[in-house]
């Protein structure tokens, strides 16, 4: 959708204003929104119903909801010139963007979204459960080890993928981000979604949990990412480096591993030009509040301590 320049009081876009803004964040609400391709075997027994009207499918906190990516292309005020290999049909078809905006929009087709979208209602708890199984008792709901299914997002199938966090684009990629999971490539023109990616194979395993952030150095023109596999006695950092043609930096096999003390719940970070700087903070595991309350909040304390 191309767009004219807003008029009024809305002012002008700057003539020299030219590249494409990315923004991601949730969008759909309740699952199995949208009708399954004309093409898919799979035809779901309930009709797709618009957000709020069926509590049971909708997310219980809008950060649940599915993720899709806005861009927003600035063209500037640079006209087409005509190429003389062009016929008149050809020329008649160009869209004149000078001075305009064009737009795009476009839900991220995850794996959990085309499921829920096949079978028309809501598969995945999302991460408003602490517990792969919800259960009453003890006995029957201590996932081993303790904290591989209850604090870490990544490795509990039933929690959904939402790839609504952050959009990254670097390298003439189109990525997706979502603190918990592997990333979604996507096409930078279309929005189009070509899955999963383990960054060129540098994420060794499937089920690795990735943060939602990036950062990228301008100077050395490289990007870098992180993950933790956390752990209650200690937890591995894996920080990811690439270059402009998004190939992994070869030391240590494209990541550097640290090991920290105790849980490590960090969600973001910075770099310097020789330094990635994270911020810990220090967090004591009550292992028996753990088992009784099955809820993190409980289980965990702030230590008044230095970070």
């Amino acid at each position: 959708l191309a767009s004219p320049s807003p008029g009024g009081g809305g002012g002008k876009l700057p003539p020299d204003l030219i590249g494409t803004y990315y923004k991601a964040g949730p969008a759909m609400f309740s699952a199995g929104s949208l009708p399954p391709p004309k093409n898919s075997l799979v035809k779901p027994r309930q009709p797709p119903v618009p957000d709020g009207e069926d509590e049971g499918r909708m997310v219980c906190h809008p950060f649940e909801g599915d993720g899709a990516v806005l861009a927003i292309t600035f063209h500037g005020d640079g006209k087409y010139e005509r190429d003389d290999d062009d016929d008149d049909e050809e020329q008649q078809q160009r869209v004149d963007t000078a001075g305009k905006a064009t737009t795009r929009f476009r839900y991220v087709r995850t794996n959990a979204f085309t499921n829920e979208r096949k079978k028309g209602k809501k598969l995945y708890s999302g991460m408003e459960g602490t517990r792969s199984i919800p259960s009453p008792t003890v006995g029957n709901d201590l996932p081993l080890p303790f904290y591989r299914h209850h604090l870490m997002p990544g490795l509990n199938k039933l929690r959904k993928n939402t790839s609504n966090t952050r959009a990254v684009y670097f390298g003439k990629r189109l990525l997706t981000l979502w603190g918990g999971g592997l990333p979604y490539k996507l096409d930078s023109l279309a929005l189009s979604t070509d899955g999963r990616s383990q960054l060129g194979g540098v994420i060794k395993r499937e089920e690795a949990s990735m943060a939602s952030r990036a950062a990228i150095d301008a100077k050395k023109n490289r990007i870098l990412f992180f993950g933790i596999d956390e752990e209650s006695g200690s937890s591995n950092l894996n920080l990811y480096e690439f270059n402009s043609r998004f190939q992994s930096i070869k030391d240590d096999d494209g990541v550097v591993k640290v090991k920290l003390p105790g849980l490590a719940m960090i969600y973001d970070f910075a770099i310097t030009e020789n330094y990635a700087v994270f911020v810990q903070p220090v967090l004591k595991v009550n292992g028996m509040q753990y088992m009784l309350s099955k809820e993190p909040g409980k289980s965990l304390t702030l230590e008044d301590e230095p970070s």
